[in-house]
């Protein structure tokens, strides 16, 4: 679970740390913004620092916070503002708009916007540029919207657009940068194109010329791409060839002198043979992590974004971070003069579910070397469990079995690049398969439900502590439920079914809850929500629940406490 990160570099408007005073941020400080709260994601630009959790956007801009309520996918810095792009197909952004980048004729905004058309057609993809804004549509439409300068809005012209035109047909991905004044994007034929400035060989098309209309890089066509990002004179692109990961650069960020251009990509071997797993550029500074969680950076240096020294570093050079665990996994992400490095973690849900395919207890199937819950599977990966196991065991090694079962129980992307194959086999776009959003279904779909919670349908008064155990048999109320849902999420549960001897289809409530309050708890195992209606007593909800968190032995990192909190605050009281 990842509720922490670590940001250093420019700080004039507090876009690395909005409790420091300081206007640079030398040392790589840990920020806990709101504990037990999972950061997905973490971005910066110029003058904001946005992130973003399950359900909310959080961002700091020029030291004051904003908020915005919204399941999002995918979050895109660019320079003094950023968009994102929510599970639903919208796209909103946020900050700086005297451009036309968030649309709405120039009007800079303290509001998050959405960025639609007049059709309302759902968006797939998106990217903030320096002052642009790039969408893709369901029907693979390009359209570009902000400055034009350049050629940044590959219209063929310098005229800056307050309205989302559209550019292009047939393109299904968009890259581009905090500082990038351009894009590059990729068509349904896997060919890449990009257009905006050029002066130092940005794009790697051999010239050193400004692109006003897309342009064909014929390097990265077909090629399997990890990640690719823009900085101001600059593009890194991270690519899979016959897997393993090769580092690539174009314009001022070669490693063997950053500021010497090149126009065509070049591989960057500076790493000690070590593998590259992930990258991040900002205006002129570049990071990059490594199989064995080392951090490398390098390029400009005045604000500190690599190192305390101050000084441009040419070659990459390993960056120290003091008590860092390597047992987690990391992402970067480079705002415009500052880095930012977070755990790509998981939230509860995924932290259960993958101790439960790990304990390889209370399964009903098999699928390469592992046990696995035939209803849980069958709904991650929208397959007949059938015909998913067919597919796995005749086209994947049991390696690369495992790495997907362990992304469909834990929902983490940090599976996800090892396994592009699987869920292009399988056609799964895994940035629309949210554990939580799957778990939601699971929960309102009652085939497969093997279990019952027996719960009294009033509660007697009676002395505190004797819960329900006065209760009649027939005065019981059943709750359906997955067994292996109860397995990994209480342990209460858990520990019950590894100490039963008899097989049972049942077990009675003795917290001596209303089963109102009851159904709230099993609803949020599944989703790990707590949704009030007009209808629903919020006082007796929430005192019940505090009550039952210690007796259901939730995970302590459920964050179930905290959204209690927030209702009492909501609906005031104490």
């Amino acid at each position: 679970m990842s509720d922490f990160y670590y940001c250093f570099g420019n700080n004039h408007q507090g876009e690395s740390n909005e409790k420091s005073t300081e206007n640079k941020v030398a040392q790589q400080t840990k920020v806990t913004p709101f504990p037990n709260r999972v950061i997905n994601s973490t971005v910066a630009g110029y003058t904001y620092r946005a992130i973003q959790y399950d359900d909310e956007i959080k961002t700091y801009f020029l030291k004051k916070e904003y908020s915005i309520k919204k399941m999002v996918q995918k979050i895109c810095p660019g320079f003094e503002h950023f968009c994102f792009l929510t599970v639903d197909g919208e796209v909103y952004g946020f900050g700086k708009n005297s451009y036309g980048q968030l649309t709405n004729s120039f009007v800079s905004s303290s509001e998050f916007v959405q960025l639609k058309l007049e059709n309302n057609e759902v968006f797939i993809d998106c990217v903030a540029g320096y002052n642009q804004t790039y969408c893709v549509t369901k029907d693979l439409k390009l359209y570009v919207c902000g400055y034009a300068k350049n050629g940044a809005l590959g219209t063929g012209n310098e005229n800056r657009v307050d309205d989302l035109l559209f550019l292009r047909d047939n393109v299904t991905n968009v890259y581009c940068g905090t500082d990038a004044e351009g894009l590059i994007f990729k068509t349904q034929d896997n060919k890449y194109f990009g257009f905006g400035k050029n002066q130092s060989g940005n794009l790697g098309i051999g010239s050193k010329t400004n692109q006003t209309v897309p342009h064909e890089i014929t390097f990265l066509n077909s090629k399997s791409i990890i990640s690719l990002c823009l900085g101001l004179d600059h593009t890194l692109v991270l690519i899979d060839i016959n897997g393993k990961n090769k580092l690539y650069s174009t314009g001022k960020a070669l490693c063997n002198g950053f500021g010497q251009e090149k126009t065509s990509f070049t591989e960057l071997d500076a790493f000690g043979g070590e593998e590259v797993i992930d990258i991040s550029t900002g205006c002129n500074h570049c990071l990059a992590i490594t199989d064995t969680n080392k951090f490398y950076g390098w390029g400009e240096n005045t604000y500190h974004q690599i190192t305390s020294s101050g000084s441009t570093i040419r070659t990459p050079q390993q960056i120290n971070i003091k008590d860092l665990d390597l047992s987690l996994e990391y992402k970067l992400s480079c705002g415009s003069y500052n880095s930012l490095f977070y755990v790509k973690g998981m939230d509860s849900l995924g932290e259960d579910f993958l101790k439960l395919l790990e304990d390889q207890e209370y399964t009903d199937s098999e699928i390469g070397n592992l046990k696995v819950h035939k209803s849980f599977v069958e709904l991650r990966s929208g397959k007949s469990l059938k015909n998913l196991k067919e597919i796995l065991e005749n086209d994947f090694d049991n390696e690369k079995i495992s790495l997907f079962l362990k992304w469909v129980y834990s929902g983490s992307s940090n599976y996800v690049p090892k396994i592009s194959e699987i869920f292009e086999k399988l056609d799964i776009d895994h940035r629309k398969k949210t554990i939580s959003c799957d778990m939601k279904s699971l929960f309102n779909d009652e085939n497969g439900k093997n279990y019952k919670i027996l719960v009294p349908e009033e509660i007697e008064d009676e002395d505190e502590d004797s819960g329900n155990e006065g209760m009649e048999d027939d005065n019981l109320e059943e709750i359906p439920v997955h067994k292996f849902v109860l397995a990994a999420r209480s342990g209460l549960f858990r520990n019950m079914f590894k100490n039963v001897t008899e097989e049972t289809q049942s077990v009675r409530d003795y917290s001596g809850k209303a089963i109102e309050s009851i159904e709230f708890l099993i609803k949020y195992l599944y989703t790990g929500k707590i949704e009030l209606t007009a209808d629903d007593d919020p006082q007796l909800i929430v005192e019940d629940l505090e009550d039952v968190v210690e007796y259901y032995q939730l995970n302590p990192k459920i964050g179930i406490k905290n959204q209690l909190k927030k209702i009492r605050m909501q609906f005031g009281f104490d």
